[in-house]
């Protein structure tokens, strides 16, 4: 009887231990922080491009063959039915604010005087998510604007006047759309990039890489004015 009890004082400490550890394993796992959209894989992050003319059309078509989900819009979306043919399965097009609400990153490829409308209609969608400014100001297309936004770097205007809580990473403004369409895995092309938020430079330097070319840091956004077209 005796080695009866002692063995069932056993399974009880036994089962009791194992329930304490259960609990500090679950207790463990529900503290710990959710990651953040800007830690994970970078392909796990859906694109959505405003403008897809010859710098969103070029980069659209390179991400979407490299494995990331594309959305290309427009002021006319039912014009883009031949480049998301040309782009794969992984593309798809229409109206900017479907693409904005679609992505986690938001690449403005658009005349840069249209900056300013755009913010008008659709600050609040982009809100606090990664955007990539592309757009440079020229000053016979663009108007009033330009002179203070080259004095002051474009991407820095943009940030202060137009997106300001947006994720800002400058890129893809220094280089020709003909050029990164033409580059390839044995023939990559330096693109600098600014960012003020360390935690973007892996976001910048991988969607580089997957359009054929080699990241370079300008270092931050106020920085960026250096490479301003």
């Amino acid at each position: 009887m005796k080695s009866i009890n002692l063995f069932r004082q056993k399974i009880l400490s036994f089962l009791a231990v194992a329930h304490i550890f259960i609990m500090l394993t679950l207790v463990s796992c529900a503290q710990q922080p959710k990651e953040s959209k800007i830690g994970t894989s970078v392909k796990s992050l859906k694109i959505g491009i405003i403008g897809s003319g010859n710098v969103g059309g070029t980069l659209g078509k390179k991400w979407s063959k490299a494995g990331y989900k594309v959305f290309f819009s427009s002021r006319h979306p039912e014009e883009l039915k031949d480049l998301v043919t040309s782009a794969g399965p992984n593309a798809q097009a229409g109206t900017i604010e479907n693409a904005i609400k679609f992505a986690d990153v938001v690449v403005l490829a658009v005349p840069y005087k249209a900056e300013a409308e755009l913010s008008n209609k659709y600050k609040s969608f982009i809100g606090d998510k990664i955007l990539i400014d592309c757009d440079n100001a020229y000053s016979f297309r663009d108007g009033a604007v330009v002179a203070d936004a080259k004095s002051e770097g474009v991407a820095n205007y943009t940030q202060r006047n137009y997106f300001p809580k947006a994720k800002l990473i400058r890129a893809f403004n220094a280089v020709n759309a003909s050029s990164v369409a033409s580059a390839d895995a044995n023939n990559k092309i330096a693109i600098p990039f600014a960012t003020d938020d360390p935690k973007l430079k892996s976001v910048a330097e991988e969607l580089i890489i997957a359009a054929d070319g080699i990241p370079k840091d300008g270092g931050s956004i106020k920085d960026s004015k250096s490479f301003d077209l």
